[in-house]
């Protein structure tokens, strides 16, 4: 692999598309795989299947290749399901272990399921190495602008000032011994809307390697996404395994699923291929058309941006991102995408690098190398900015380059 440098693309931005990135409303930043296909000879040779369940606001997906698609397919489901678990285990919009945890944590120390009070301990640790950046008592915030309820309104400054009276992870006590959190603020509230949906695609991906899956890409919403080993393609009519690398592993069937991965190796009876799963970031204004493809690997990416949730005021525009250190909506940025070993980190890095701004999102992971970052933002002469660090040119494939 080649080195991770940092860099900075120039995009044309016309003035007029601009006008039309504001008004659209609906557009991911990511654009995750799509299986489609023309003919019989397509569908065998490359397709990706997939399984589908609506979860946490979004659309989660699992994809694979077809070899063994119903057993897998199987493992799939059951792994989505355990999402919706985790949303009834997460949520703070109905009764649930965090609204008990927000109601009653400032009167006396709550304990948490284990992997939740770890994931908060995770969330604790990147609010500490991202500045504050990322914060998940930062709720107050988005209520005060309007954004819970999609109906958005400006708060003034003694309102702001309150809000920000309640907001800070500085004020979690974790104890480590009992799993137990307590609150010193009593306004405190927790809010894993940054970081649970990647947490639940962790797990989920988890599930499906427990199971002996070793090759998938799940995405939520399609803001963040997953990969696991490689994407195949079988380049015979009757393949009889999956190549990987210089051995062959079974592949998944019904009947090994639940025990361990089959280990049995043999010689390769068909022609395969792999390469990297890749993942599309949509141009900012020119929504249509990607600016970039990431191949992913074994990691995680997240994108954050205001596309989808912002409104108008008195002409401006404010977007849902707030920053939890000033109280006001981020500008200057049109997407952040973090780069992570895990979902539940891309998630919050993701958030953190919209709040920081491209250049200091870069110099984040100039010192902590097992993150990366693509930064999209408004440059110079109407074009649009890229900076990057921590992913190689091999890996970030420009798709516009003028």
């Amino acid at each position: 692999m080649s080195k991770s440098p940092s860099g900075r693309r120039d995009f044309l931005n016309p003035l007029k598309a601009i006008k039309s990135f504001r008004e659209e409303a609906g557009e991911a930043e990511i654009q995750v795989p799509t299986p489609t296909f023309e003919s019989v000879d397509e569908l065998e040779d490359s397709c990706l299947l997939y399984v589908s369940k609506r979860a946490m606001a979004c659309t989660f997906q699992i994809y694979f290749t077809p070899e063994n698609g119903d057993a897998i397919a199987e493992v799939a489901i059951e792994a989505l399901e355990l999402v919706e678990q985790l949303e009834n285990q997460m949520t703070v919009y109905r009764s649930s272990p965090m609204t008990y945890l927000n109601e009653t944590a400032a009167s006396e120390p709550v304990r948490i399921e284990s992997r939740i009070y770890q994931l908060l301990k995770k969330g604790h640790e990147l609010f500490e190495l991202t500045d504050r950046a990322f914060d998940m008592t930062s709720g107050l915030l988005t209520k005060g602008w309007g954004f819970f309820r999609q109906q958005g309104r400006v708060p003034d400054e003694r309102e702001i000032a309150a809000l920000l009276n309640g907001v800070g992870s500085q004020h979690l006590i974790f104890d480590d011994q009992n799993e137990t959190i307590a609150f010193r603020q009593r306004d405190l509230e927790l809010n894993l809307g940054g970081i649970g949906k990647g947490h639940a695609i962790d797990r989920a991906a988890q599930f499906m390697t427990e199971h002996g899956i070793e090759h998938f890409l799940i995405h939520g919403g399609q803001s963040s996404v997953l990969a696991r080993g490689n994407r195949w393609s079988r380049k015979s009519s009757k393949p009889t395994a999956i190549e990987d690398r210089s051995t062959v592993q079974d592949a998944p069937t019904k009947e090994n699923l639940n025990s361990e991965a089959a280990s049995t190796q043999k010689p390769i009876d068909a022609v395969v291929s792999s390469e990297p799963w890749k993942v599309g970031l949509r141009h900012p204004t020119q929504v249509e058309n990607r600016i970039a493809e990431i191949c992913l690997t074994d990691r995680a990416i997240g994108t954050s941006g205001t596309g989808r949730q912002s409104f108008y005021h008195k002409g401006k525009r404010y977007g849902h991102i707030i920053d939890p250190r000033s109280g006001q909506p981020c500008e200057g940025v049109f997407s952040a995408t973090a780069i992570a070993p895990t979902a539940a980190e891309a998630d919050a890095l993701a958030t953190a690098f919209y709040v920081m701004g491209a250049d200091k999102a870069v110099e984040f992971c100039k010192s902590n190398s097992e993150y990366g970052c693509v930064m999209i933002s408004p440059g110079k002469s109407n074009k649009v900015r890229m900076d990057h660090h921590g992913i190689s040119e091999d890996e970030l494939q420009i798709a516009m380059d003028d």
